[in-house]
């Protein structure tokens, strides 16, 4: 600045025979010395940002300085200058180090003890690492071990093999609480692996992501084989932007009913990806990496905003005034302090009752001690929103716990049910259902898969019911059309005698019904047809081509998708009963010849005899 105005106020007090700039218009010299002064603004500007950014770097990496670990700057720079000097005869190995569930950790003992736990385990390590081999910090709790040529595949897979044990030993919190944990170890090799340290990291996140997905707690050597699925996975990191863009996500849901009353209370909305080249995929695929990403809370804010929108339609279909939709959040989208105010303005942008919405959180939440998110769930109740616990075990000091926790649903699990501790479980369930009813409670159990766990539950005096025996998750379509079928649940009835009888008589079918109604059945496959409600039915009395004209008008009726209603088939009987009336009646002999003709080539006669 001070150089511009010399000069500006030089060439007014100098007028020189030689002045380079005498000839000049003065409106020119003033138009430079702006264009000056604006370059050297910009350079400025380009100069403190480069500080702000340098220190910001340099806090981070003294905030996260451990006693013997490089930073994440000198670890990268070791390994780019080794990659440098090295060859294809030189090569090299990294391990990579992810510490499993840290977010649980930080929900449980807070950031401070998390830190604590980790900066122990990292002493721990470095006290196993021969010398020098290096370990630097990658982020809070991941960490990239080198090791040079003198080391080979076998050895550093040995001392991963070590480093894995030394993570799993107690680490002492306080003086009365100690706490374990474990880690996914990936490892790669310079030059098999990448040739880059950028190409290295990719391998090694890969290994990584594949130890995760099998439940932490192992280590994975980079291979080719990896880079399939586990690549694909990391492709999804920039594909979910692209998704989010072009709406290619959707809401299924998995209706609930009342067994007491015959009638829909309910249905949990379910995130599928509708993704171009993979069709219709599940949550279990991606779902990990928008926690990662961060996209994980905007789909909570665009679920909860949809669902809205999807209520108001089957408000004009539905009977029942009280039905609500439920949604699922996860601890991620909890510790978001942002989360009650976005909910807030949802409903007044919509105008809509919060008391028709419920959200839905693990367990977990019951434990947690996270201020952000235990304020989230006041102020999201206050807001008018229910809450429910999803996934609640059979735990005396879980219900123990729910007195601390205004909630408003528990999401009970049938699988939990067994002949050993029934007595146990109808004691517990007693405790429950008293709890339930001095609090206002509503109880929900959860992955019904066949008529007994129903029966089961209602003699116990619970009524509320979801699961694939009941209905697979559908399309808002479907479940508007399943809505506005008033004899869904009569007919549900009688898909729950068909299966009692078809259990009694024939026991392997019962093991392919289950199988075909597990929860872990990807939601994209159809359902098997229900082969015994054609066998129980009246239509046994027609002959056999009155039979095959039924079954050609059951396939022209049924739709291509298959939804819960067609899977009942409730109009059946009344189709075969008028087919009845029309033909005249077998003789005993006919009768006779039929049966036996049916008992050749029945398929399940023939089971039986493959198992004689």
């Amino acid at each position: 600045m001070l150089i511009i105005k010399n000069i500006l106020i030089g060439y007014i007090l100098t007028e020189t025979d030689n002045d380079p700039f005498k000839m000049w218009p003065k409106g020119a010299i003033i138009l430079v010395a702006l264009l000056a002064l604006i370059v050297l603004i910009g350079l400025a500007v380009f100069l403190g940002y480069r500080t702000i950014k340098e220190r910001e770097r340099y806090l981070e990496e003294k905030s996260s300085y451990m006693e013997g670990v490089l930073s994440k700057s000198e670890i990268k720079a070791n390994i780019n200058l080794l990659i440098s000097k090295s060859t294809s005869d030189t090569p090299f190995s990294l391990v990579y180090i992810d510490i499993d569930e840290v977010t649980q950790m930080t929900n449980a003992f807070g950031e401070k003890a998390v830190k604590t736990i980790i900066e122990t385990i990292a002493q721990k390590i470095l006290k196993i690492l021969p010398f020098q081999v290096q370990m630097g910090r990658l982020g809070i709790d991941k960490f990239l071990i080198l090791f040079r040529t003198e080391y080979s595949h076998e050895e550093v897979f040995r001392i991963a093999d070590q480093i894995k044990d030394v993570i799993k030993e107690p680490v002492r919190i306080s003086y009365d609480t100690e706490t374990t944990a474990t880690a996914s170890i990936g490892i790669a090799y310079f030059p098999t692996h990448g040739q880059t340290y950028n190409q290295l990291l990719n391998s090694l996140e890969i290994a990584v992501i594949t130890v995760k997905r099998n439940g932490g707690d192992h280590i994975v050597a980079y291979s080719e084989d990896l880079g399939g699925e586990e690549g694909q996975n990391k492709l999804y990191y920039e594909q979910i932007k692209t998704a989010i863009i072009n709406k290619e996500f959707v809401l299924f849901y998995q209706p609930i009913i009342n067994t007491e009353h015959n009638t829909f209370i309910s249905a949990e909305a379910l995130l599928r990806w509708n993704h171009p080249k993979r069709g219709i995929l599940n949550p279990k695929e991606f779902i990990n990496v928008m926690e990662q990403s961060g996209d994980i809370y905007w789909v909570g804010i665009w679920g909860l905003e949809l669902m809205i929108e999807q209520y108001n339609v089957l408000r004009r279909i539905m009977s029942n005034g009280d039905f609500t939709l439920s949604i699922n959040l996860s601890v991620k989208q909890l510790m978001n302090d942002r989360l009650a105010l976005d909910f807030q303005k949802l409903i007044k942008k919509y105008k809509f009752p919060a008391k028709n919405l419920v959200i839905e959180a693990d367990e977990f939440i019951i434990y947690n001690k996270h201020e952000t998110i235990n304020e989230n769930i006041k102020k999201i109740r206050e807001l008018g929103f229910k809450i429910a616990v999803d996934g609640f075990a059979f735990d005396y000091n879980t219900l123990l716990k729910l007195n601390t926790l205004q909630i408003d649903v528990i999401k009970l699990d049938a699988g939990f049910v067994d002949e050993d501790n029934k007595e146990i479980l109808k004691n517990f369930i007693q405790l429950l259902l008293n709890y339930a009813k001095k609090n206002n409670v509503e109880i929900i159990v959860e992955k019904i898969e066949n008529r007994e766990q129903i029966e089961y539950f209602e003699s116990q005096g619970i009524y509320n019911f979801q699961g694939y025996f009941i209905s697979k998750p559908i399309s808002s379509e479907d479940l508007q059309a399943l809505a506005a079928n008033a004899d869904f649940l009569e007919a549900l009835a009688e898909k729950k005698n068909i299966e009692e009888t078809k259990t009694e008589e024939t026991p392997a079918e019962e093991e392919q019904s289950e199988e075909s109604t597990s929860d872990d059945q990807p939601i994209v496959e159809e359902e098997q047809p229900e082969e015994p409600v054609t066998e129980e039915t009246p239509a046994e009395e027609s002959n056999t081509e009155e039979q095959s004209q039924s079954a050609e008008q059951e396939v022209e009726d049924t739709p291509v998708e298959e939804t819960p209603v067609e899977d009942v088939q409730p109009e059946e009987s009344v189709i075969d009963e008028q087919n009845n009336e029309d033909q005249p009646a077998e003789t005993s002999s006919e009768e006779d010849k039929k049966e036996e003709t049916e008992g050749e080539n029945n398929p399940e006669n023939e089971s039986l005899e493959a198992q004689k």
